[in-house]
């Protein structure tokens, strides 16, 4: 399929011509989601014991409490998305909680990739690329501290497809797709039913939240409606919303921008969680920035040029 480009007549007005050579297109290119392809990159001699998920919180190259989680969503994500291919194991319907026992056999299904335990295979990160346009994006995870890829530690975030969205029929927006962080970008081989043998690429992501203050619609608000922007947060390290999806979920980047004077939830906000903030934590004294994270989304980046 010839790829579309983007002609850029050096001659013409900037708000016409020669700036159209840098968009990023983010909204176009993943309109349709069947048409965006997802490649790994890097990380492929790194393996993951099913010793070293439990020790996720004691210091696996420098520590990523959310490994110990890992087990769990994975089967929960076997479970949702492909549970037809476990009949045997007498799941319940998709969209109802497993038992302990379920978890188990799930992630016992899981085969061994190397000369040793090692379950779980990590990549550097995702290449987001698109059958019609030209051009990718690199979406980096990786990040244990004592261990960096290409001198990265990162973990970018990214638009996702909602859980269970038909990536046939999905049309994303601004207000229906979801927003997280790319926390391991990882694959695995499982074991169904009849020993048949499938590959899955994987995403751990932790969730985006929506910050909303009705106090600040006069201010920040008022200006977020007029930028077309929307303010994020992170919630508390230690709640954090998990979720292992396929990598085909994701669908862009995601530009942010650092918001108020510490880029944190401002101490003044402090007993306003479960209105504007559920799950997140605001600052414990004012300017201590060490409250949730708080981002502007930049939608400015989001249509124009990215630095891939």
């Amino acid at each position: 399929m010839e790829q579309k480009k983007i002609t850029i007549d050096n001659d013409a007005d900037p708000s016409g011509g020669r700036c159209l050579g840098i968009r990023c297109l983010t909204w176009d290119r993943c309109a349709v989601p069947l048409n965006m392809t997802h490649n790994t990159f890097g990380g492929h001699s790194h393996t993951m014991t099913k010793a070293s998920l439990l020790l996720g919180a004691q210091g696996y190259k420098g520590g990523m409490p959310e490994l110990k989680a890992l087990p769990v969503k994975i089967s929960e994500f076997l479970h949702q998305v492909h549970g037809d291919k476990f009949s045997s194991l007498g799941l319940p319907p998709r969209g109802r909680a497993l038992i302990y026992l379920q978890i188990e056999q799930l992630f016992a299904r899981i085969e061994f990739v190397g000369n040793d335990d090692s379950v779980i295979m990590q990549h550097g990160g995702v290449i987001l690329g698109h059958k019609e346009y030209e051009g990718s994006q690199r979406v980096y995870a990786w990040p244990f501290p004592n261990e960096k890829f290409r001198d990265f530690s990162r973990q970018d975030p990214v638009i996702l497809l909602p859980e269970g969205a038909d990536r046939a029929t999905f049309h994303p927006n601004p207000d229906n797709v979801w927003y997280g962080k790319c926390l391991l970008v990882f694959s695995f081989i499982v074991r169904g039913d009849g020993n048949a043998r499938y590959r899955m690429r994987c995403v751990l992501i932790s969730t985006l939240e929506d910050y909303n203050c009705p106090e600040d619609d006069a201010t920040a608000g008022d200006w977020c409606r007029k930028a077309q922007t929307r303010r994020l947060f992170e919630l508390d390290p230690s709640k954090p919303r998990l979720y292992v999806m396929p990598l085909t979920s994701i669908l862009s980047k995601l530009a942010l921008v650092r918001a108020g004077d510490t880029g944190t939830i401002p101490y003044h906000m402090r007993g306003q969680e479960a209105r504007c903030f559920p799950g997140g934590k605001a600052d414990t004294s004012p300017g201590k920035g060490d409250g949730s994270r708080l981002y502007f989304v930049n939608s400015w980046a989001m249509k124009w040029s990215m630095n891939p």
